[in-house]
C-alpha cells in the first residue's frame, strides 16, 4: 500500500513548470487508491469508493482529475511502472457518473499548455 502511495505521489508531482498544481494535486492522493484496480484493467468497474473519490475531487480539486490524466497521457514513467491505462482514466467520469466533468474543458478553464491534441 505505501509503495502504491508513493508511485502516485510521484505521478501527481512529476510535471516540470506545474511546481504549484503538483503541490495542490498531491493532496488527493490517498482519495485516488481505491481506484487503482480500475485505473490498471485489473477491475472492469470501479469500486464505490474510486467513484465518491472522484466525485469529490471534482467538487473540490476539478484542476487535478486533469493534472493526473495529463500526467498519464504524457507518459509518466510512474504510471507506466504502475500499468495504469489512460483509456481507464478517461472512463472515470462516464462510468462513475461525475457531474460536469469534461476533459475537453481542462486546457481552457485550468490553463494546461498541452493537452489532447
Amino acid at each position: 500500500m505505501f509503495m502504491c502511495l508513493y508511485v502516485l505521489a510521484l505521478i501527481i508531482g512529476g510535471c516540470n513548470g506545474a511546481e504549484d498544481l503538483a503541490s495542490k494535486c498531491g493532496t488527493v492522493v490517498q482519495k485516488v487508491i481505491p481506484c487503482l484496480e480500475f485505473a490498471t484493467g485489473k477491475a472492469p468497474t470501479p469500486k464505490k469508493e474510486c467513484c465518491d473519490a472522484a466525485n469529490s475531487i471534482k467538487a473540490t480539486d476539478p484542476e487535478c482529475l486533469c493534472y493526473i490524466i495529463q500526467q498519464t497521457h504524457k507518459g509518466s514513467p510512474e504510471s507506466k511502472s504502475m500499468g495504469i491505462q489512460e483509456d481507464k482514466l478517461l472512463q472515470l467520469p462516464t462510468v462513475c457518473h461525475v457531474n460536469g466533468a469534461n476533459i475537453s474543458d481542462c486546457p481552457s478553464k485550468f490553463n494546461f499548455p498541452f493537452f489532447y491534441r
